[in-house]
């Protein structure tokens, strides 16, 4: 009885699992959606090709909203200091654009119960809320943590920053007209959506200098700079979701020693189909490996921080210093992105420290 109990509650979750994968949500990538020519879905159809230039915007568009944000000044925690904070990302993407509105599932379909065509009315705007923890090492040194989750979509992100304070903490004589000066590096991993397993990698520059306030607050504004590195990884993709490849070519098994295909003289592990047909079994071939992604780009911070005791709030811009494809390494990649318009994001950051 107790093991008939756990295999079905086994069963139970696997089942639950499985339907969760299912589920898609509205900013969830639909990368079956990106091919080159639409014809290919119909049964006569050429073979699908996916648009790869399309997947890449689209990939720097999430990527951009999921970039690390690190809104605070130049100046680390010090030693055995340590920061709460809730974390709140707006970014302006691309709605209008055909990576977006073809490339995202949208809500369901009314009618059909299933996905959409297109996301017929995607948001301009994306949020991403994060926690953060950072710490205090000492020695200029500071570490931090993060996890944050995107409303509409089934991504969240998990990350780590690392931030080393050049120079702080001049504040009298010939020296206190310095700023704070730090550089840090962030690397974000999002996951959680079926299409989409992204690396957002960041080094980042920025200066500041406090201004105390009548009583116990300080304000700090600080500018920086901040260059960002995107890489999604390969994804198996059935660029024809809505064919059955086994029933048009009537499948009974793989070319094997014990499924042999009459045609061949020796297994070669492809599909063997009843159908005989040349064309029945075209439709295999539109299951496709999309290759990696990685892109780049460059960003300008504006920001300022107000601290009263502990508590602190945070608002900081980032915005693009370049279009995104001026940005690219490859110029590939600055082809296929093209047309790509500046982004921008906004953080806004409330914490306490102890």
């Amino acid at each position: 009885m107790t093991r008939a109990r756990s295999a079905a509650c086994a069963a139970g979750i696997l089942a639950l699992a499985v339907a969760g994968a299912a589920h898609a949500e509205p900013l969830d990538p639909a990368l079956e959606r990106l091919v080159l020519d639409p014809s290919c879905r119909a049964v006569d159809g050429p073979r699908c090709v996916p648009d790869v230039a399309a997947w890449k915007k689209l990939v720097s568009e999430l990527g951009f909203a999921f970039a690390p944000s690190a809104p605070h000044p130049a100046r680390a925690l010090g030693y055995g200091e340590m920061e709460f904070a809730l974390d709140v990302t707006v970014a302006r993407i691309g709605d209008e654009s055909r990576h977006v509105r073809v490339g995202t599932q949208g809500p369901l379909d009314s009618a059909s119960g299933g996905a959409a065509e297109s996301h017929e009315d995607p948001p301009a705007l994306v949020q991403l809320y994060s926690v953060r923890v950072r710490k205090g090492l000492g020695f200029c040194f500071e570490l931090s943590g993060s996890f944050g989750a995107m409303p509409e979509s089934s991504s969240m992100s998990a990350g780590a920053d690392l931030r080393l304070a050049l120079l702080e903490g001049f504040r009298t004589g010939p020296l206190g007209y310095l700023p704070d000066v730090a550089v840090g590096a962030g690397v974000r991993r999002v996951f959680g959506s079926p299409q989409l397993a992204l690396t957002v990698a960041a080094v980042d520059g920025r200066v500041s200098k406090p201004v105390r306030l009548p009583g116990r607050g300080v304000i700090t504004p600080w500018i920086g700079y901040q260059h960002l590195w995107m890489i999604a990884d390969p994804v198996l993709v059935d660029l024809t979701p809505g064919r059955n490849a086994h029933d048009e070519c009537g499948y009974v098994g793989d070319d094997t020693p014990l499924t042999p295909d009459p045609e061949e003289p020796a297994g070669d592990g492809y599909p063997v189909c009843a159908v005989d047909d040349e064309a029945a079994g075209r439709d295999f071939a539109n299951t496709v490996m999309v290759d990696d992604v990685k892109l780049e780009r460059h960003r300008l911070l504006l920001g300022a921080e107000y601290r009263y005791d502990r508590w602190k709030a945070a608002l900081q811009l980032a915005a693009d210093l370049v279009p995104p494809a001026s940005a690219q390494s490859s110029v590939r990649d600055d082809r296929d992105l093209e047309g790509v318009g500046r982004r921008w994001a906004l953080a806004l950051e409330l914490g306490v420290r102890f």
